[in-house]
């Protein structure tokens, strides 16, 4: 407490203390300015690692725009079968259906099955929802028919078949 009061007591000696705090003060100011910090890292495996996740991120995204290039035609193929239902125009169904299953599986070769045998390759290869087999056999003969329709039921598995490709 004695250095306390020293350095709060107005006697004779107190200006000699702060003169020797104020050339301390003064002799905390930068001989030299620091070199600015580096954005860089300084170290190799900080470099390898910044440039492994850069890496990565431009891999995910190359990966999610070469996803929604390849999902365009199946979003082309639904907003045209939206339109097709819309004004019955159902002769054009089965070519949709089978372009839309070639891009989908193309090893699979299945613009070159006919309607009837498409079914069964369809429930192997999406394994849950597919085309009945009245339904196709309807599709097919469509094409060969002056007035053609197809039921309720039947639109609703178009419809619910092309919204699974999303």
């Amino acid at each position: 407490m004695k250095g306390l009061y020293y350095f709060a007591s107005a006697d004779s000696n107190s200006g000699s203390v702060t003169d020797f705090a104020q050339h301390l003060l003064n002799k905390l100011h930068w001989g030299n300015q620091p070199e600015p910090v580096s954005w860089l890292p300084n170290t190799p495996f900080w470099t390898v690692l910044a440039y492994g996740i850069s890496a990565l991120v431009l891999l995910y995204m190359a990966k999610k725009i070469h996803h929604y290039r390849r999902q365009s035609y199946i979003r082309q193929a639904q907003k045209r079968c939206q339109t097709l239902l819309a004004t019955k125009s159902y002769q054009h169904l089965p070519l949709l259906i089978k372009q839309l299953c070639q891009q989908r599986w193309p090893e699979e070769k299945l613009a070159h099955v006919s309607m009837a045998e498409l079914p069964p390759r369809l429930l192997a290869l999406q394994g849950g929802q597919a085309l009945s087999q009245h339904t196709c056999e309807q599709l097919e003969s469509i094409a060969y028919q002056q007035n053609h329709s197809l039921s309720q039921r039947q639109v609703r598995e178009l419809q619910a078949w092309f919204k699974e490709f999303q």
